[in-house]
């Protein structure tokens, strides 16, 4: 799942938005992600990958170099969700807070 498309631009995303995303998501193929803020960056790690950093390309979309793969984070009902998606942007994964 290594970069085969141009690698997106980033953006600057306030600490203020990335604590929103702050928290252990278990998803729906049996593992859990952690997302924690770290140096003003919002990092991740679970058993399935290392610890990354995610970079910012929204608000709410974020990628981990070195992988293809975006985090899109959801809020639906005061639920945070965070979605796993391809670079064709079809589902890898979904996450809920806990």
């Amino acid at each position: 799942m290594h970069w085969e498309t141009e690698i997106p631009d980033t953006i600057e995303v306030s600490d203020s938005i990335l604590k929103k995303y702050v928290g252990t998501y278990e998803t729906n193929r049996n593992f859990s992600i952690r997302c924690y803020l770290e140096n003003h960056h919002l990092y991740t790690d679970s058993k399935v990958f290392p610890k990354v950093k995610l970079l910012p390309i929204a608000n709410d979309e974020f990628y981990p170099l070195p992988f293809e793969l975006y985090f899109k984070f959801v809020e639906e009902n005061n639920i945070m969700k965070v979605k796993l998606l391809s670079s064709e942007k079809t589902d890898r994964a979904e996450g809920v807070r806990q």
